[in-house]
């Protein structure tokens, strides 16, 4: 019998939604769920593990992250599975414990939430409202049956996840550098080297941009507006990096103009497609000579 102890509870288990306008093609999903992640400031490491379910009924993507030295570990979203062992089910269910709710489509994993206490009505209307869907057959677990349905998880692994695995990133406090240097200069030009040669010119200034961070630090923290404008900034570099576009040139005063480059037109308009931000195009073009796409945006924010 597998211990207890490698089954990972839900209050080890962090959870974030992101709305995208369209779901993420495989070749760049991992690279969005790690940025979506750094967005909000949370560590990954080589011990993380991270599995995510897109919600196609809103567009949006569920996050859950956790730790654990185990190479497929199990986690207590995945007790539930033993409901369709012997059979597919094309319903939406819904199981409610005292500490979260879980729903399954069509017999497998769709999400999970924390409960606060809340009644089966509440719960319903919040999943109808948030998540565009009916539920068809609902489940109240006690703790009991949960210890059941524990024991039966561990002993059989049914497991249907997928878990992503990320190596140690730093990419985030790389971003913040670029931000705070970008926040107090009324207008400042950099550049990022890509690793395909786009331009001779274009240098890495990580480590000159590591000075301004000491010193401008205290002074974004005690300003929310600016800690908004950080944010909103640290995503659009995330989603630059995502989809392998590089930047040649931006100024930033109460909106982003920026002039982008990437390896084909299809890459610059995937990332306007999914980039949840009001942008207009004004220019795009080809460098013949370097056989790259040109793209001047301005984005607002």
């Amino acid at each position: 019998m597998i211990s207890n102890d490698n089954l990972i509870l839900s209050n080890n288990i962090k959870n974030l939604s992101v709305i995208v306008t369209d779901e993420i093609s495989p070749k760049y999903l991992k690279e969005f769920i790690q940025t979506s992640i750094e967005i909000e400031n949370l560590t990954l490491n080589l011990q993380s593990k991270v599995f995510v379910s897109f919600i196609s009924e809103i567009n949006s993507y569920e996050i859950y992250l956790f730790d654990s030295l185990v190479k497929s570990p199990l986690n207590i979203y995945q007790i539930f599975s033993i409901y369709y062992s012997n059979n597919q089910n094309l319903s939406i269910d819904l199981f409610i414990t005292k500490d979260f709710f879980v729903v399954y489509k069509n017999g497998l994993f769709y999400f999970a939430k924390e409960n606060e206490e809340y009644s089966n009505n509440d719960i319903l209307n919040y999943i109808s409202f948030t998540y565009k869907l009916k539920i068809d057959n609902i489940y109240n677990i006690d703790d009991k049956k949960i210890k059941e349905l524990e024991e039966n998880l561990l002993v059989n692994n049914l497991s249907s996840l997928e878990y992503m695995t990320f190596e140690k990133s730093n990419s985030y406090s790389y971003f913040l550098i670029y931000i705070f240097l970008l926040i107090f200069c009324s207008s400042y030009l950099f550049y990022i080297k890509s690793d395909k040669k786009i331009d001779n010119n274009m240098v890495s200034n990580i480590k000159q941009l590591q000075i301004y961070k000491s010193k401008y630090k205290n002074l974004l923290e005690q300003n929310m507006d600016n800690r908004r404008v950080i944010k909103d900034l640290i995503e659009f570099f995330n989603y630059l990096k995502v989809y392998k576009i590089y930047l040649i040139k931006m100024e930033y005063k109460n909106n982003i103009k920026a002039i982008i480059v990437a390896n084909s037109k299809e890459q610059l308009y995937d990332f306007l497609a999914v980039y949840d931000k009001k942008s207009k195009v004004i220019n795009i073009k080809k460098d013949e000579k370097m056989g790259n796409y040109i793209m001047e945006i301005q984005v607002e924010i």
